[in-house]
């Protein structure tokens, strides 16, 4: 099957998660907010890694995400606007990213070094 029939798997996440305040642990979801305009894009694109966990691939220059500064290509997303992204098809999850209106929350994971 192709990466878009692939479901996402459940990431065996420790604590719950918290809001930012900049530091990384590898144990420990951080959420993230961001707010656009419909000029602005967020500017990233997503992928499954080799756990299938969706995870973020490419981090663009142009976008919201890569002036924010907080997330890094590798970063695995557990949730969108607090839906659990487990279970979801890469597809579902692109459209569940799509349908943010102005306000995106994101949960994220530090991978695993």
């Amino acid at each position: 099957g192709s990466s878009e029939e692939r479901h996402i798997a459940m990431y065996p996440t420790m604590g719950m998660a918290v809001s930012w305040d900049g530091e990384r642990l590898e144990d420990r979801p951080f959420v993230v907010e961001f707010v656009r305009d419909h000029n602005s894009r967020l500017g990233m694109t997503l992928c499954l890694n080799e756990q299938n966990h969706l995870a973020v691939k490419n981090i663009e220059s142009t976008g919201l995400i890569y002036a924010d500064g907080r997330l890094r290509s590798g970063d695995v997303v557990l949730a969108i606007n607090n839906v659990p992204v487990s279970g979801l098809s890469f597809y579902q999850a692109a459209q569940l990213l799509r349908s943010c209106k102005n306000k995106v929350q994101l949960t994220i994971m530090t991978p695993c070094s």
